[in-house]
């Protein structure tokens, strides 16, 4: 099983299987918290969670690299290598640090 520190969520695990789910197809697209969270609670149905919340949690994930912001002013995001090598459990608890900046 992966580690997952405190400071993450089950809602954190769905977000990233999500993007990787994308990449496995050939798809490592960045996309808003708004289209995320509509996939995951409302196509999907695989958590039940405002979109505040998924908003909030992607900007959680950047700041331990797992995301990456690839528009500033729109706040798109996409999975990093950091966020695949997590959901295929080859980073140790150590790596899934949050940055303070």
């Amino acid at each position: 099983m992966r580690p997952r520190p405190p400071w993450m969520s089950e809602t954190d695990d769905a977000i990233l299987e999500f993007y990787e789910s994308l990449a496995e197809a050939g798809f490592r697209v960045a996309l808003p918290p708004t289209v995320v969270w509509a996939n995951l609670t409302k196509e999907l149905q695989i958590i039940d969670r405002s979109r505040n919340t998924i908003s909030n949690r992607m900007r959680r994930l950047t700041k331990a690299e797992l995301l990456e912001v690839t528009d500033e002013k729109r706040r798109y995001y996409r999975i990093t290598d950091k966020g695949l090598a997590y959901l295929n459990d080859e980073l140790e608890y150590a790596d899934l640090q949050l940055r303070t900046d």
